[in-house]
């Protein structure tokens, strides 16, 4: 992957219908996943966050958090 793609990679956790998404911007494919408590989201956030910094350097990560209902 080169210099340019790993710039393209995004991150975010946000509170959404009584649920806690995890959204995952990665070079033009998205992966949503969704949990009902926080810390299992922000867990499984560390974790992929962990593996695609082991698959290509730098993540910038969005700590911004929607907590509207």
């Amino acid at each position: 992957m080169t210099e340019k793609d790993q710039s393209k990679i995004k991150f975010d956790i946000r509170f959404d219908k009584s649920l806690w998404v995890v959204t995952i911007l990665n070079n033009g494919s998205t992966e949503h996943r969704s949990f009902r408590q926080e810390n299992d989201a922000r867990a499984y956030a560390g974790a992929r966050v962990d593996y695609l910094r082991k698959q290509c350097g730098e993540i910038r990560i969005s700590t911004k958090v929607d907590k509207t209902v």
